[in-house]
C-alpha cells in the first residue's frame, strides 16, 4: 500500500533530519524511481542495487543500525499483527543493533521487546525514532546487551532447527 510506505518513509526521513550524521542505505531489487515513489529519497538516502545473500549479510554486519519497520496503517493490518519478516532472523544474527518500528500489538514488537533483542518504537513518531537512534549510538552497554540477546534469539530462527522442528511435528502428527 503506497500510502503506508510513504508514511514509513516520511517518519524515518524525519528522524534522519534531526540526526545530521546519519543516513539511510537501501539495498533493493526495486528501481531508485520505485523507491522514490514511496517518498524515500533525498540527500540522506543512498540507493544500492540488490546484492546476493552473502553480500547482504556483509552489509548487515557493517551497518550501524538495522531498521525493521511494519506498517501502522495497512489494508492487511490483521496479517501484520502475526507477521515475522524473513529479515528478522538475518538481522538478529548480524550482531548489529536493530531498531523495530511497528505497532505495539504486532508479534515483532512484542517479541523483540520481550527478548530485549533490539529497540522498539511502537508509535508513528519521527522524534521517537531519532531519540532511539541517538540512544543506540551513545550507549555501548545498550548495544552490547542488544547484541547478546539478539544472538541468543537468532538461534530460534536457525534454518536447520526450524526444519527439524517441522519434521518432528509431522512425525508426531502422523503417529497420532
Amino acid at each position: 500500500d503506497e500510502a503506508r510506505d510513504r508514511q514509513l518513509g516520511d517518519l524515518l526521513l524525519g528522524a534522519l533530519e534531526e540526526l545530521h550524521e546519519w543516513s539511510l542505505h537501501i539495498y533493493t531489487s526495486q528501481t531508485e524511481a520505485q523507491v522514490a515513489q514511496y517518498g524515500i529519497y533525498g540527500p540522506k538516502v543512498f540507493y544500492h542495487k540488490h546484492v546476493n545473500q552473502s553480500e547482504a549479510y556483509a552489509q548487515h554486519r557493517s551497518a550501524d543500525v538495522l531498521f525493521l519497520p511494519l506498517a501502522f496503517r495497512s489494508t492487511i493490518q490483521e496479517v501484520l499483527v502475526t507477521s515475522a519478516p524473513m529479515k528478522m532472523g538475518e538481522y538478529l544474527a548480524s550482531g548489529r543493533p536493530i531498531l523495530v518500528h511497528a505497532p505495539p500489538d504486532t508479534f515483532i514488537a512484542k517479541h523483540i521487546r520481550q527478548h530485549r533483542a533490539g529497540v522498539v518504537i511502537d508509535k508513528p513518531d519521527s522524534h521517537a525514532l531519532a531519540s532511539a537512534l541517538r540512544d543506540i549510538a551513545s550507549n555501548a552497554e545498550l548495544r552490547q546487551s542488544i547484541y547478546m540477546n539478539a544472538i541468543t534469539l537468532a538461534a530460534e530462527y536457525n534454518v536447520e532447527r526450524a526444519r527439524d522442528t517441522f519434521w518432528n511435528t509431522v512425525e508426531a502428527t502422523a503417529r497420532d
